[in-house]
Parts: structure tokens; sequence; C-alpha cells
């Protein structure tokens, strides 16, 4: 398989490990052009003789200027208090108004609480906070991060477009122009390429990657990662790329997000690893664990993936990062006891930073548990160290010690240009799958003198970008934006164009929850980096044409309209069903969902509907029973978590009683990671030694 890889990308194996960014940034100029032919000769031999030459160069030159880094990673690791060594593996995101960096980061950084920073955008508010770090003990500059997917401010067709130009290089220009736009407002980092294989339609991020083939998905990911790092990405215009989400986050049970992943070893090996390893050797700089479990695993607490995979096998080197909040999240696996236990479990698999955003909150577990694990043993400090020493080394090579501050200016002249406005639209030509031609009405004929278009989303610019758009994208930026009824105008001005929307959407209320979204349905912006986890119309589409069924649809949902929490209390729930009337003075209407992620281990509880976290489910109701917060003063009532769902309608099926079930209990003996002793009696009277290497099973008595 590890040759047949390395013939996918190029013919090279980059190794990323000691010697790692620098390494593969040198060897990279062995790889072909991705347009060049199978057999084709790229070199005569003269020039490949001074090509090796060269090469051994460029390596002997990454070599020294690595081991020079080293030594001044180990020099301040020397310096470092405990608790300026978990700072550095937290990040953090901004705490001010409308996505400024706030009082609260700035004094975290000067302090040395964090070592990097996402989701901050506009090169004013990121040097902000950067001369903050700089006025630090140690004077260690933070690193800047965000999402960028499928462009910065010039933005390219979706991911599963891109990929659909089997065009590797093309795609590798494209975000080396999002590194250059994001770069110029001071974000030095980004979490792309996904390159998860996804071949369950149902799952909603299948946009984000390549599709379903291995092969295309590893060149791809190559492509993407030499596109954003280049040869050396401590240069102005280069970023650090991200290989996510690792690993098989694209194969969730049902298409479910966030769902648990079980395959078996042969399928991960050869269907769903290659294009993270294709990334690697490509010289990735980052890798971030998945929110998903493996096997009954979680990813940021898995010790086979970052480690024995991705360190030993692989020969990785550089920084793991954890997905948004996932260490915490140990815990809704039931994985971990309590934060301490989730944050010893991560830092002993290998997450070298972890994404807390909210520092310090439950979700920030590294800083909290971090020194007591040290002191008490249980994580060893030459483990911190050297995770430490990760992160540092990242930040050396993004060039942050050299060119922490960036230049305000720069914004001014690299961002949205003629150049990059036609390369997206090249990509665009290049992407489209033309499924039907009838009548070869395609492409327009100049002398067409009637054309019609119909849809909601054709007069609509801000829909024209897709999913993913980052962070400050604003309506100065949308008018660059040509929608697709503009665009007809241009390609037949002497046509009579004829617009009609056509279908007209029905605003849909699934969940009343605490942001008012965008896109025709109050949509819930989770705690993982805001995402919409409800899909609904485009962003325009409603707030032009619906926003009195909008406002009427999110009042009944508990949401004002403007994006912000309403439930400070259960005074403040929305009504209940006027049918539900009589169950109101019992305690709210309750559904019946599964236990997700929660204590699996332990006697698992259903939890109301609207819990947070929690998927919907349209079940029988469970026995009625009073909520003990609706019997007290509004005054005294516990405040509620904002991100907490509030429960909008319940199913008509809720007015009729529960049918009761019998469920047998099930008893699942799993094998530990030690075989037990030979002879040692299991429930059941079954022995240990009559199955060992398998899953014992067996049913508990009555």
């Amino acid at each position: 398989m590890r040759n047949a890889l390395r013939r996918r990308v190029g013919g090279a194996r980059v190794v990323f490990g000691v010697a790692a960014p620098l390494t593969a940034a040198a060897l990279l100029v062995a790889v072909p052009a991705a347009g060049a032919k199978p057999g084709q000769p790229v070199l005569s031999r003269g020039s490949a003789q001074s090509a090796q030459a060269g090469r051994q160069t460029g390596a002997t030159s990454a070599a020294q200027r690595l081991a020079a880094i080293s030594g001044k990673v180990g020099s301040l690791i020397g310096q470092m208090t405990l608790a300026e060594k978990f700072g550095q593996l937290e990040m953090s995101g901004p705490t001010g108004p409308n996505g400024t960096p706030g009082q609260t980061l700035l004094d975290e950084v000067k302090a040395g609480q964090v070592g990097s920073v996402l989701d901050l955008v506009g090169v004013a508010n990121i040097n902000q906070v950067q001369q903050a770090a700089l006025q630090s003990r140690l004077h260690i500059p933070v690193i800047f991060s965000l999402d960028v997917i499928h462009g910065y401010k010039t933005l390219f067709p979706v991911p599963i477009g891109e990929a659909s130009s089997w065009d590797p290089a093309a795609v590798q220009n494209d975000e080396a122009i999002s590194a250059d736009e994001a770069t110029a407002d001071g974000i030095k980092w980004t979490f792309n390429p996904m390159v998860d294989i996804s071949r369950d339609p149902r799952w909603g991020r299948v946009v984000e990657g390549a599709g379903e083939d291995p092969f295309l998905g590893s060149a791809i990911a190559a492509a993407k990662v030499r596109g954003y790092q280049g040869g050396d990405f401590s240069a102005l215009n280069k970023m650090a790329a991200t290989v996510k989400h690792f690993a098989a986050y694209g194969a969730p049970a049902a298409g479910r997000e966030y769902n648990t992943v079980d395959m078996s070893e042969q399928q991960l090996r050869n269907i769903y690893l290659p294009p993270y390893k294709a990334a690697v050797d490509a010289g990735a700089a980052s890798v971030m664990s998945a929110f998903n479990s493996l096997n009954g695993v979680p990813a940021s607490g898995n010790p086979y993936l970052l480690s024995t995979i991705l360190r030993q096998e692989w020969g990785f080197g550089g920084t793991v990062v954890s997905d948004y909040q996932a260490i915490q999240e140990l815990e809704d696996f039931g994985f971990a006891t309590n934060g301490a236990d989730a944050a010893r479990l991560a830092l002993t698999a290998g997450v070298d930073i972890e994404m807390g955003v909210q520092v310090p909150s439950q979700f920030a577990t590294y800083p909290a548990y971090g020194p007591d694990l040290v002191k008490s043993g249980k994580v060893s400090m030459a483990r911190v160290n050297e995770l430490v020493r990760h992160v540092l080394t990242l930040k050396f090579l993004a060039g942050m010690f050299d060119h922490p501050l960036t230049d305000p200016n720069r914004v001014n002249t690299a961002e949205l240009t003629p150049a990059n406005l036609a390369a997206a639209r090249t990509m665009a030509a290049r992407s489209l799958v033309l499924l039907n031609n009838s009548n070869n009405a395609l492409p327009l004929s100049p002398s067409t003198s009637s054309v019609a278009v119909v849809g909601p989303l054709a007069d609509n610019p801000s829909d024209q970008l897709g999913p993913d758009v980052p962070i400050g994208y604003s309506a100065t930026d949308l008018k660059s934006v040509v929608s697709v009824l503009n665009g007809v105008k241009s390609a037949v001005p002497g046509a009579t164009v004829n617009y009609a929307q056509g279908l007209r959407h029905r605003v849909h209320v699934d969940l009343g929850v605490r942001r008012g979204g965008e896109r025709g349905q109050c949509v819930r912006r989770d705690r993982r980096r805001g995402r919409r986890t409800g899909r609904g119309l485009g962003r325009g589409v409603l707030a032009e044409r619906h926003q009195p069924a909008r406002a009427a649809a999110c009042a009944r949902a508990g949401d004002r309209g403007d994006g912000q929490a309403v439930r400070r209390g259960a005074d403040e729930r929305p009504a209940v069903d006027p049918r539900l009337a009589g169950r109101q003075r019992a305690g709210p209407a309750r559904i019946l969902v599964p236990r997700h992620r929660r204590r699996q281990r332990g006697g698992g509880r259903a939890v109301r509907q609207g819990e947070p976290g929690r998927e919907t489910a349209d079940e029988l109701p469970a026995k009625r029973r009073p909520d003990p917060h609706l019997l007290q003063r509004a005054a005294d009532r516990p405040a509620l978590r904002s991100e907490q769902q509030v429960h909008v309608e319940v199913p008509r099926r809720a007015q009729h009683t529960a049918v009761p079930v019998r469920i047998r209990a099930v008893v699942h003996h799993v094998r530990a990671v030690e075989p037990a002793p030979v002879g040692e009696q299991r429930p059941g009277g079954r022995r240990a030694d009559r199955h060992r290497g398998h899953h014992q099973h067996g049913q508990q008595d009555g």
C-alpha cells in the first residue's frame, strides 16, 4: 500500500520525522508537476543531475536550520514554568464583542496562558493580540488560525467541486491564493485540508472533502498541502496546513455527524488512511484529531492513531491539535470520568494543542488540570516538554519569531485582486459537471433572443459562496460575487432575460435554538466552531424575502431573531402547545432521546429533548414528572447554559399514552488490553482462554 501511495502523490516519499517540515520542503521539488503524464520525462539527464545536487544541498540546509531551531526551542523550554508550558498547549478565541480580541484574551496571552488563537480576523485585531503576547515574560508569539477551506476573500468552488476537476495543479494554485490572502490578515495556520473519505451521502460534510476515492483524495490532499505551505511556510505569503480529521471521520454510522465509526483494520488502512498519509508525506505541518470514536476509542484519546500510526509508522514530527473542544468531550463519550481524566488521556495519547476556545472554562482542561497531573506523576514532565517542543517548533517554522507582526498595508493589495478572481472563475469552469445538455443549450449563443432563469437562489450573491465561508466575510466582500442571474445577463447582453423565483420555501423550524440563523430556520449554533447543525435555506433568500415569517418562527422557537440567546430562566421558555396545556402543570412534555456519548459504561439514562449537544428524536413521551426548576420562583431558578437548546414543538403522537416496551438486558464483555489469565472465569461461566483475542458476548442471567 505504501508503494502505491507513493505513486499516487507523484513518486516521491517525503519523510516528516525528526527533520520533518524542512526536509519535506526541500524535497518537494522531487515531485513531478501535477499535469505531467505518466512516463513523461520531466528533466534531461544533465538537469536531473543538477536537480539531484540541488536537493541534497537543500536537504542539508534544511537539516541545519531545523537543528538551529531545535536548540532555540530547548532553551525556551528550559526557562518556562509549568504553567507557561501548559499555556503553549492551549488555544483560545476572541472574547470581545463582534469578534474583537477582548481584554480577557489580551490578558491571557500577555500572561503566557495561551499559545494560539483561532477565529480572530482583521490585521488590526491580530496585531493587537500579538503585541500583547510579545510583552509576556519570554516574549513567545502566538500563532493565529482559521478554517480557510475553499478560499479566504476570493472564494473558490467547494472542495468536492475542486476535486471534480481532477486537476491537482489547479487545486494547488487555489490554495496558494488562499494562503496569500489569509496571511495578509495575519493568519498563519489553516485547519485544512479535510481529507476524510466519505461514502455515505447522508453525511452532511461530504462537501468539504474530495469524495469517495482514496486515489483522488490522496492526490488532492498533497496538492492542497503544497499550495498552502509551498517550499517554506515561514514565507510571508504561506501558512501551515492541517490535515483533518484524523481518522476515519467521514464514516460515521448512518451518516450522522459526530457519530461513532466502526470498521475493520483492512478498510481503515486501504480506504480511509491513504489521504492522511499523502498529506503527511507532502509535509503537512499539523494534524487534527477527530471528534469521532474509532472502534470504541475516541480519536483525541487514541494512542493507536496518534502515536502508533501517526508518529511511529509514518514518522510524523509535527503538531497535533484537537478538534473544537474535543478533549472535554471525552467525558461525553464516557471514555473519561472527569475533566482531569480527559486531559490525562489526551496528553498521553499525543494531542499537543487543546482547542479549548473558552479559557478558562470546563472546555480548557489542559491548564486547569495539567499541572496537577504532572505533580501527581500521572503525566510525566518529559511528555509535557515533548508536546511543547512540537508547538514551539511549529511557530519557528511558520516564521512567528522572525515576523510576529503583519504589515497592515499588505491586505489592501493582496485580497480580491483581478488575478485571484480570474483564477476562481477558471476553477469554477473546470469543476462543473454537466449532466445533460438538451439541444445544445450550452454554451449560450450570443444570438439567443430569450432566456428564462428560474430558482430562489439565482439572484442571491451570498449563496454563490457555498458553505464554510470564513469568519469576517463582509457585505463589501460580497460586491465581488456575481449571481447566476447577473452572469446570464452578462453572457447574452442582447437577450431578454426573464427571472422567476419559482419555488417559495416555507420557513421550517425543527428546534428552537440559541442563535437565529440566516438559513431559513432557527438553526442551533453548537459550541463546535459555531457550526450550523440545522440546514435550511440560503443565507440571502430568507433575509430578503422571508423576514416576517422568520421572525414569527423564531419567536415560537424562543429566539429574538438577532442571534441572541433568550433563555435566561424558565419564565422565558416558549409557550407550550395549547393541546398540551393540561400537562404543563405537571411539568413540560418530555421526549425520550437515547443518551448520547455520556457515561455509556454506567447506567445510561434518557435525556430530555433539547439538552445541549443532543440530537432530536421523534419518540414516545416519558412518564410525566414535575420539573423542579418550574416549582421555584423565577428569581431563584438556576441560570441556563447559553448553548442549551429550546424545546419548540412536541410531536402530535406525544399526546397519546406511551406503550410500555420490555427490553431484555444484554451484557457485553469486551476483551481488555491485557489478556486475562488462563482459567479465569468470566460472568456466565465462560472461560477467558476459550476465545482469546475475540469479543466475549454473554447474556445476563434472568
